[in-house]
């Protein structure tokens, strides 16, 4: 383990007067070790998705998974589906019009105690309905946000660096009442990247994280809404420079560059765990890798590679959610099997974990009919 040393910025926004801390975190890519999946995790669960033929999941993005169930986001068709916790389709919300009680463009959405709200940014609306895909009510906005998040006390805005309320990143409302929450650099506006994790709520530490997709900071959130630190990592001769931000944009230039200097262009995941947190870093060109921080923020390990110790499934390590600390990954079926099969394929596989009923052997012999056809693969990752 490595200690990084951070010092604590105290500023000033202009739009409030409460000072915020700021840690700076120096992460070290070069010094890397392999972990175990038995170091962090005590066991996985996989789940398949029975997405029937008359309900198409074509471009899944954001994913939740809580007591309710798996809500997915179709990017491109704006629907949301819902699965039961053991896989098993129950309805869809679907993109309907432009009319009461209907969306069009289904951006983001939250599922909140008891209701789901949906982002419209094209209508401009945010529209609640029951768990049962029951519409509630709905409300105009004046803005096209990119992410919401309703917390306890207000309504949280993320613009990335198209900024609508002044040359605010994150904006907050309660009621009427705007305030803004993070400034954009001026010289990053237009220069924005898909986002599909947007506001990260850990109920267990009850905080609400924000990966911001242009820079490698996390800001944090206290679930009234109001905003308590910034967590920002530096990786030294991997960075990709404001500067070079500035000069590429979103000229197919720049993954070039970053390709050759092998750099980070922005945080993969940052997820809260049950005592520690990990963020999944792309260097362009090389392999992910994992790096795993005390609750402390002070100490990290930088994991090349995770052996899997628990039952022997190479597959790819992509985490995108968590949900009560643990690790949620997402695949379509087809990359699964092929995973599966160059995991255990011609190998000699004992009878005692072959059999295992939740096991993911049982699990793909289950499920083997369907793996080629437009289905999906949950896989819970549960921590220590």
């Amino acid at each position: 383990m490595r200690t990084y040393f951070f010092c604590i910025v105290l500023f000033v926004f202009f739009s409030c007067t409460k000072e915020i801390d700021k840690e700076k975190i120096s992460i070290n890519l070069n010094d890397t070790k392999d972990l175990k999946y038995s170091d962090i995790f005590q066991g996985f669960e996989y789940i398949f998705l029975q997405i029937p033929d008359s309900v198409p999941l074509i471009n899944p993005a954001k994913l939740t998974i809580n007591e309710f169930g798996i809500f997915v986001q179709d990017r491109d068709q704006d629907n949301l589906l819902i699965f039961s916790s053991s896989g098993k389709f129950e309805r869809i919300i679907k993109s309907s019009g432009p009319g009461p009680g209907e969306f069009l463009n289904l951006e983001d959405f939250q599922i909140l105690l008891g209701e789901i709200l949906i982002l419209d940014n094209n209508l401009k609306k945010l529209i609640k309905f029951d768990l049962l895909g029951g519409f509630k009510e709905e409300s105009k906005i004046e803005f096209h946000p990119y992410n919401i998040h309703q917390s306890t006390n207000r309504l949280l805005l993320y613009f990335a660096n198209r900024p609508e309320y002044k040359n605010f990143s994150i904006v907050g409302k309660n009621k009427n009442e705007l305030s803004g929450i993070k400034k954009v650099k001026e010289e990053f506006i237009g220069i924005n990247y898909s986002s599909t994790a947007g506001f990260l709520k850990d109920d267990l530490r009850k905080k609400i994280f924000l990966k911001l997709d242009t820079s490698y900071e996390v800001v944090v959130f206290d679930e009234t809404g109001n905003i308590e630190n910034e967590i920002e990592f530096d990786f030294g001769q991997y960075n990709f420079s404001d500067q070079k931000r500035k000069e590429f944009g979103l000229s197919p230039e720049r993954y070039s560059y970053l390709r050759e200097n092998n750099m980070v262009e922005n945080i993969f995941s940052f997820l809260p765990l049950k005592n520690n947190f990990l963020a999944t870093i792309v260097q362009i060109g090389l392999k992910t890798k994992y790096v795993i921080l005390n609750e402390d923020l002070k100490s990290y390990t930088v994991a090349s590679k995770f052996i899997n110790d628990i039952d022997n499934f190479e597959g790819d390590f992509s985490p995108i959610s968590q949900f009560n600390g643990n690790i949620i990954l997402f695949k379509d079926s087809r990359s699964f099997q092929k995973e599966y099969l160059k995991s255990f394929g011609g190998k000699s596989i004992s009878s005692n974990n072959f059999n295992k009923p939740d096991g993911i052997h049982q699990f793909y012999r289950k499920n083997e009919n369907d793996f080629q056809n437009d289905n999906f693969v949950v896989i819970k990752a549960n921590v220590r």
